[in-house]
């Protein structure tokens, strides 16, 4: 029904389409219409009333919260049995409560149907209940709190404190009841003294800056209160920077981060609007200054270069400062090749090479695992391959054979010279290594003219042919002849150049040079050939006998007593007893002559002299005795009896 009271709500069987039964409607109301329904078709009666019913008690208006000691209003309602309002009690009632403390404890007399009139209650109360009885009825209200009285707030001195420390806050008002609490918003204050118009609270420190309610609450139920709007401020000022979260980065490539100005107690200091340096545990950070922050943020972009683990960013702003996390700073891509620093060294000696594959800025990059190539500037380094990368890396032994200074290695990834990854070495120096060996040049050396001065250079080598320039020493010289000359010399940084002499002629001649009294290096086989016919020379003479016939032996020489062979004349013969015979050499052949001659005077030093084409030559000096020479031996007799 419209009441939403009828009982039942569900009607007997129908019996041939009809159902009678009796109900039950417990509302008092005008235009009651009730409906029938089985969820598919439905009826309504006609409106009717519903009256209520006989006077059977009574009913309170609701009550709201009051104050002890303060009259309030009631209002009480004569009615049925079923809370209907109805009319016929003229009479009074009698008022209780649960404090005991009601006044008046008898209402006026009822208009038949209600009574409303001011009462007030002496004691405090959470679910204070009022009961009214008369006419053999009674009623009860619902529950209502009686308070103390609310307390007026009129100021709050000082009006605006910093949060670092706690501070005492002066609450003047009224109607202040102990105990009293205090809030600044929902943040309970400390009360350390009230009174009925004075509360002094202690606001702890750490709250955020901003604008606060003032409240005070009086004790007792209902927490009378009052509040105070926007009445105080709380400022704040910079102790550090908190950054947010700085992930894993990669070197040279941009990042963003947020950089907040707080305080001690990590709420921002919004008034904050100045630049704070920049610094990173890796020292390649750029920028190194912030953006000017606003409202206490800022968000800075940045760049760091460096690969490194653990990394650090710093802000800083005088006193105040502030770091992020530790975080990962990786390589980039793969760049370039870089070299390990390259010490002098000695051709064909082993060195330790190490290269890293690195990026843009120079950070290993450690997924590089290939093999490159090898190069230098000499031409001769080995290996000429790399053993394989590990981790970005790779150290092994090489060698260079040819001494050279400015020596550059290069290293790249096979088909991708300059194109972008290679890497070259700073440039270093490569020393011969210590002597091996000597070379003779000319080489050859064309044939020589016995006497006449010619041009040799030596250069000393180590095993791999590069110049000892560190070699100043001694290097004798010798050649087949044994005439060379001359038979020392000094080299200057590994060579020394000047002419020798060789007065012997002589076929296949080989120049040696010795160092330390080893052979160190030898000439080609060269010919030395005589020089211009300066004479003739005598084989040597022996004492001879007056008018004994004997031979001499004369050849054609040049000015070192190499034979002439050309030489084909005769010559005179003279001596120094004007007694040789013949006094004519026959021809000579192939540059010499043999001639049997006889002095027939006896003379010593004697000395023959031949000459022939204007040239002349002189033997040695001998003797020609007397032809009867007698000795005399001592004559020793043995065993003469």
């Amino acid at each position: 029904d419209t009441t939403g009271t009828i009982t039942p709500t569900v009607s007997p069987d129908f019996v041939n389409g009809e159902v009678g039964f009796t109900v039950t409607i417990t509302k008092a109301d005008t235009g009651v219409v009730i409906t029938a329904t089985d969820g598919t078709a439905s009826g309504a009666s006609d409106a009717f009333d519903v009256e209520a019913g006989a006077f059977a008690g009574f009913s309170f208006d609701p009550i709201p919260t009051q104050t002890i000691n303060e009259p309030f209003t009631i209002t009480i309602w004569v009615v049925d049995s079923f809370g209907n309002v109805t009319d016929g009690y003229t009479g009074t009632t009698a008022l209780t409560d649960t404090t005991g403390t009601i006044s008046p404890t008898v209402t006026g007399a009822f208009d038949g149907r209600t009574w409303s009139g001011p009462v007030t209650i002496g004691q405090l109360s959470s679910s204070a209940v009022i009961t009214a009885t008369g006419g053999g009825f009674s009623g009860t209200s619902e529950a209502f709190i009686v308070s103390n009285p609310q307390p007026t707030l009129l100021a709050v001195a000082p009006d605006t404190i910093p949060n670092i420390t706690p501070q005492d806050l002066d609450i003047t008002g009224t109607n202040f009841i102990t105990p009293v609490s205090a809030f600044a918003d929902t943040t309970a204050l400390t009360v350390t003294d009230a009174t009925s118009t004075n509360v002094t609270a202690v606001v702890p420190a750490g709250l955020a800056p901003g604008l606060y309610d003032v409240r005070v609450v009086n004790a007792g139920p209902g927490e009378p209160s009052d509040v105070l709007t926007d009445a105080l401020t709380v400022t704040n000022t910079l102790d550090h920077f908190a950054f947010s979260p700085v992930l894993t980065q990669t070197a040279g490539v941009s990042f963003t981060v947020h950089i907040t100005a707080e305080d001690a107690f990590g709420w921002t200091v919004t008034d904050y609007a100045d630049q704070a340096a920049l610094a990173d545990s890796t020292g390649t950070l750029s920028p190194t200054t912030t953006p000017t922050f606003t409202a206490g943020l800022v968000t800075a972009t940045l760049t760091i270069t460096r690969a490194q683990s653990d990394v650090v960013i710093t802000a800083q702003d005088d006193v105040y400062t502030g770091a992020s996390n530790a975080f990962a700073v990786v390589a980039g891509p793969l760049a370039r090749f870089a070299f390990g620093p390259l010490s002098t060294q000695t051709a064909g000696v082993p060195f330790t090479v190490t290269i890293t594959a690195v990026d843009e800025f120079g950070n290993r990059v450690t997924t590089y695992n290939g093999t490159n190539v090898l190069s230098d500037t000499t031409g001769t380094i080995m290996p000429t391959y790399t053993p394989a990368f590990v981790d970005g890396a790779v150290q092994f032994a090489a060698t260079i054979t040819r001494a050279q200074s400015g020596v550059v290695v290069s290293t790249w990834i096979e088909g991708s010279l300059f194109l972008p990854y290679y890497g070259a070495s700073d440039p270093f120096d490569v020393l011969p290594g210590s002597l091996t060996r000597i070379y003779i040049a000319p080489s050859p050396i064309l044939t020589q003219t016995a006497g006449v001065p010619f041009t040799i250079t030596l250069t000393v080598v180590d095993a791999y042919d590069n110049v000892d320039t560190s070699f100043n020493g001694t290097i004798v010289l010798s050649d087949t002849t044994g005439t060379i000359t001359p038979t020392e010399v000094t080299c200057n940084e590994g060579v020394w150049e000047g002419s020798v002499v060789i007065p012997r002629a002589h076929p296949d001649v080989t120049i040696a040079a010795l160092e330390s009294g080893v052979e160190r290096g030898w000439s080609n086989a060269f010919d030395v050939m005589v020089g211009s016919m300066t004479g003739f020379a005598f084989s040597p003479i022996l004492d001879h006998m007056v008018g004994i016939s004997f031979t001499i032996d004369i050849t054609a020489v040049d000015a070192f007593g190499n034979p002439i062979g050309t030489y084909t004349g005769t010559n005179t013969l003279t001596d120094t007893t004007g007694t040789i015979t013949p006094t004519i050499t026959p021809a000579f052949l192939d540059g010499t002559v043999q001639v049997t001659v006889t002095i027939n005077r006896a003379e010593s030093n004697v000395v023959i002299t031949t000459t022939g084409a204007g040239l002349s030559g002189f033997s040695n000096a001998f003797e020609v005795r007397d032809s009867i020479h007698h000795t005399f031996l001592p004559l020793v007799l043995r065993n003469y009896p």
